[in-house]
């Protein structure tokens, strides 16, 4: 009986992992509707919306960007969570933030694929490196005069 029950919350489990990231302690989930975010965030980060109503995350007393999280018909379609190293470029910090980014997932985590990316806009271009964690999730590297490194939550393209 006891197996029966846990094999029956094991999809649970498996499926709710990849769907949710943590932005400065509080769970975001994708789906997630848009006004519960604003009532978890709002009086405890400072928030700041573009004209795409991306809302921009940051820190309060120190300005620092935490994360974006973009909203398609009211809910949460996309999380990037910045692993704050834009402001500290040293070769043994960038390290250390990788490390523990990966660490994460696990020591046994193997990626579905790695793969370069290439933006042009018209003052530049960026490069940058995606490894993809499962269908949900990837970091990104981004090198050009810093380094930046994100950890993306998306909805998996159709």
């Amino acid at each position: 009986m006891k197996i029966i029950i846990i094999l029956s919350f094991l999809p649970v489990f498996i499926f709710a992992q990849p769907i949710s990231i943590n932005l400065a302690g509080y769970n975001i989930e994708l789906g997630m509707d848009e006004e519960d975010v604003y009532e978890l965030l709002g009086s405890k980060l400072r928030l700041d919306v573009d004209e795409n109503d991306n809302l921009f995350i940051s820190d309060n007393s120190s300005n620092i960007a935490i994360g974006i999280i973009h909203f398609k018909n009211n809910r949460v379609s996309k999380i990037v969570k910045s692993w704050g190293t834009g402001h500290n470029n040293n070769v043994g910090n960038v390290f250390k933030t990788l490390w523990n980014v990966f660490r994460q997932f696990g020591e046994e985590t193997k990626l579905l694929k790695a793969m370069p990316k290439e933006t042009y806009s018209p003052s530049n271009a960026e490069y940058s490196l995606q490894f993809y964690i499962n269908e949900y999730r990837y970091v990104e590297i981004k090198i050009f005069h810093s380094v930046f490194i994100y950890e993306v939550l998306t909805e998996p393209e159709i």
